[in-house]
């Protein structure tokens, strides 16, 4: 077997085999010590495990040195004999004396059970022992008075994690309360007892049943919003573990009712903020978008003389929805685009009203673009050239017609430039993972784009989901979440489909939007916000949070050009 290797300094390895247990304070009148409950509590160590052998022969690395040459055994500075098992969560056991998950009799049962539970195995074992030191202090500050190995046996194979700068929390004193508690209750005398590092509770069996003493007070903040009788976890008394589980799943369910009441008055105070069931029921609905505004064309009669029978289908499908008119019958399939009737095309296809200017020194009112060029811009989807200028007559690249299309679904990239990569390189990318550019054949990005591939970039852009954006209100996180999702496809919208969310067609955009709705939020629920962080103790903030989640659809992919 592979020796495990982990980091742990010399001066702790030093300092554990100094450690020594001096004792405990006797308690005078009761039937339970202090030095009693510590035995019974530490008596589950390594060396008992069938393990421990070779868990011993497993290698730590000294920190700063070489891996090969400054490495030793775990043996070295564990002793078996002292180094006792602690489990993680009580809760995590005690669940398993309900009915419905076993109906544990006991700790060991329990234990056993979770084992089982979670590692899937009963000849496996999960068990961390800890080794007690003296106290130190490292360099971040953080104190440590353990050492510990967890060991782990899966499929018969052993994995083993020595681990510095523990804390085992239940020392001397504890043992001492934990005994006066005992002695002035009438649970009877403990036969065994049973460490939860990480809840800082000890578990003990006495002839009366099961009981569990915590050492740090957990509170519910939940009940106090709700008005109710809390579960909170009190210290310097004894629980039965029904107790303690009821009070553990009571607060998680006060928690619940807490948050829902929550969601429900700000969905009050502002009915636009959908639930989070609302917006999962949104996504539900819309897996299966997309359309198929193309096949109906397919082997239709061209309406255009200089256009082929396997160009008809998208010039007549485009004609139908008012994206080309051609001209004296003609359609000019193999002209270059300008960029003035690639912004006309894209009003057309997204029914954008024109605008009264088009806002560049080179695009005159009187031009006949001028109107369409002018609402692009105002949109934020074209913004000109370095010098201002937009140049009309120039012919649009490829890159150029498939940023334009894109921005106005609503995919922008400016947040997502790490994953796709910066204009041109993410746009295209993004193009050929949807299908726009499934037509086009070989080209370069960079050339003129031909009016018959924009007719079928047009064409595609039909049959892909528009991207909306809707607020929510993340109840888990106790924030309202700003999510971009896949909407319906454009074909649906023109045909008298609503969409869910709205539709932003820039980054700018979007971020007027958010911004709109976070003044809005905290004018209308601050109240409700400032509410709850006082009666739970939370700090839920007021400021929006930006999410991109949609999926990216592939176009409908029924070939547009068939010669």
């Amino acid at each position: 077997m592979k020796n495990f290797k982990k980091i742990i300094s010399t001066a702790v390895a030093a300092a554990v085999a100094l450690t020594a247990f001096a004792g405990l304070t006797v308690s005078a009148e009761g039937n339970i010590t202090a030095a009693r409950l510590k035995e019974l509590a530490e008596s589950d160590t390594l060396d008992k495990s069938p393990y421990a052998a070779e868990v011993l022969e497993q290698t730590y690395m000294v920190p700063g040195a070489d891996v090969l040459e400054s490495s030793g055994r775990i043996g070295d500075i564990i002793d078996p004999k002292k180094a006792f098992a602690a489990y993680g969560d009580a809760f995590d056991v005690t669940k398993f004396f309900e009915a419905d998950n076993g109906g544990s009799k006991n700790f060991d049962e329990a234990i056993a059970a979770q084992q089982f539970s979670f590692i899937g195995n009963k000849s496996d074992i999960s068990t961390e022992y800890y080794v007690r030191i003296e106290p130190t202090v490292n360099a971040d500050g953080a104190r440590s008075n353990a050492v510990s190995v967890f060991v782990n046996t899966l499929n018969g194979k052993l994995y083993t994690n020595l681990n510095t700068n523990q804390s085992i929390f239940i020392d001397n004193e504890e043992y001492e309360k934990a005994a006066e508690l005992i002695n002035d209750s009438n649970i009877g005398t403990p036969v065994k007892a049973y460490i939860f590092s990480s809840s800082h509770m000890l578990g003990v069996e006495t002839d009366t049943g099961c009981y569990i003493i915590p050492f740090m007070k957990y509170d519910d903040p939940y009940a106090s919003y709700l008005g109710e009788d809390d579960g909170t976890i009190e210290t310097d008394r004894i629980y039965t573990v029904n107790e303690y589980n009821a009070r553990k799943t009571g607060a998680a369910d006060n928690e619940a009712r807490a948050r829902a009441l929550l969601t429900q008055k700000i969905h009050e105070a502002l009915p636009d903020i959908k639930t989070a069931d609302e917006l999962n029921a949104i996504l539900e609905n819309n897996k299966t978008g997309g359309s198929d505004s193309f096949s109906k064309y397919i082997g239709t009669e061209p309406r255009y003389s200089d256009v082929t029978a396997g160009q008809a289908a998208v010039t007549n499908q485009m004609s139908d929805f008012n994206v080309i008119t051609g001209e004296n019958g003609l359609f000019r399939p193999d002209d270059n685009v300008t960029r003035a009737e690639t912004a006309a095309m894209l009003c057309r296809l997204f029914e954008i009203e024109p605008s009264e200017t088009a806002g560049f020194p080179d695009v005159p009112s009187s031009h006949w673009a001028a109107g369409y060029i002018g609402a692009l811009a105002n949109e934020g989807i074209i913004n000109g050239f370095d010098d201002g200028t937009f140049r009309p007559d120039d012919s649009v690249t490829y890159e150029q017609a498939v940023k334009m299309t894109e921005n106005l679904l609503g995919l922008t990239f400016e947040s997502d430039i790490w994953m796709y990569g910066e204009y041109p390189v993410g746009n295209l990318i993004v193009a050929s993972q949807i299908g726009l550019t499934d037509d086009l054949g070989s080209f370069d990005s960079g050339s003129a784009a031909s009016r018959i591939d924009m007719a079928c970039i047009l064409s595609r852009a039909l049959d892909l989901d528009i991207i909306t954006n809707c607020c929510y209100l993340d109840e888990l996180n106790n924030e309202l979440g700003f999510y971009s999702l896949n909407d319906i496809s454009l074909s649906s919208l023109k045909n008298g489909g609503e969409l869910t969310g709205k539709w932003q067609r820039s980054d700018q955009e979007k971020q007027k939007y958010a911004d709109e709705i976070g003044k809005e939020y905290i004018e209308n629920c601050g109240g409700v916000i400032d509410e709850w962080n006082e009666k739970t103790g939370g700090a839920m903030s007021k400021e929006i949070t930006l999410r991109k989640n949609c999926t990216l659809k592939n176009a409908n992919p029924v070939p547009r050009l068939t010669d």
